[in-house]
This record gives C-alpha cells, sequence and structure tokens, in this order.
C-alpha cells in the first residue's frame, strides 16, 4: 500500500469506505474535513485505488505553541484487511502527527481498532455511546432554505 494525501477526487472513495463500515459520514463531511484540514489526511492506495483513508483533525493552543490532534477515520476496505494495511496507515498517520509538531493525540476507537491503538500505547479514558433517533417532521417556522443558507454560513 502506498500513502499520498487525500485529494478532493478521492472523497467518493472515502464516503464508500465509511459507508460500508457502517459509518454515518457524507460527502458534505468529508469535504468539510479537507477544507478545514488539507494537510492532515491520508489515502492509502493499492494499484492507484484508495482503499484506506486516516485523517488528523489539528487543534492549536491559545498560544500557538502546541497542537492536539483527533485521529479519525480510520479506514480499510473490508476486501482488504488482514493484510496489515490498518497498521501500516495508523503508523503513517502517527507520523503526520509528529511531522505537525502535534503533542497530544486523541481518537475515537472502535471495538475493531482497540487492540492496534492500544499497542500504540493509547489507553481509554472514557467509553462512548453513540446515539441516534429517528428525525421527526420540521420544525414550524424554519424553512428548508433557511438551514441551508445557515448551514452554508457556518463553513
Amino acid at each position: 500500500m502506498q500513502f499520498r494525501p487525500l485529494l478532493p477526487a478521492d472523497l467518493p472513495a472515502a464516503v464508500s469506505l465509511s459507508t460500508q463500515a457502517g459509518w454515518n459520514q457524507t460527502m458534505v463531511h468529508w469535504s468539510r474535513f479537507l477544507a478545514i484540514w488539507p494537510q492532515a489526511a491520508i489515502a492509502g492506495c493499492v494499484d492507484d485505488q484508495v482503499v484506506a483513508t486516516g485523517t488528523l483533525a489539528l487543534y492549536p493552543s491559545a498560544t500557538g505553541a502546541e497542537v492536539m490532534a483527533w485521529i479519525g477515520m480510520i479506514l480499510v476496505d473490508e476486501g482488504m484487511r488482514g493484510r496489515g494495511y490498518g497498521a501500516r496507515l495508523f503508523t503513517a498517520m502517527l507520523d503526520r502527527a509528529e511531522a505537525l509538531n502535534v503533542s497530544l493525540l486523541g481518537l475515537d476507537a472502535t471495538d475493531l481498532g482497540r487492540p492496534l491503538y492500544e499497542r500504540h500505547g493509547f489507553r481509554d479514558q472514557q467509553l462512548l455511546s453513540s446515539l441516534d433517533r429517528p428525525a421527526r417532521h420540521r420544525r414550524r417556522g424554519v424553512s428548508r432554505s433557511l438551514f441551508d443558507r445557515t448551514a452554508h454560513a457556518r463553513r
């Protein structure tokens, strides 16, 4: 597997990987990530096809002297698992964090990734539950166009 920066042209493959894993990231999520942190996303490729992704969300301290990063979107295509690609990708993410002078790393772990992260010294801080509920009807008085304008203004 070869590593390179994740590019806008790779986003359909990235969405496909997150969908395959049962995660909720959409093209909007991936696009927003690349717009904010373009230097901190990696694509793992086999035969020029994106088969893995990893991201770092970077948060500088108020003084800018230290940077905290959150590792995310560690995804490997189901058909490519069991070949060590996840471990290699994760090591590449750690190397990228070091190159960006990250002083504190965090991540959310699924049961699938937990053993890999623990081998690299990550420890549980707390266990989280991901909750959702079906959307009910739209609240009266909030039009879709207003929602779209508000969401666009925040980007």
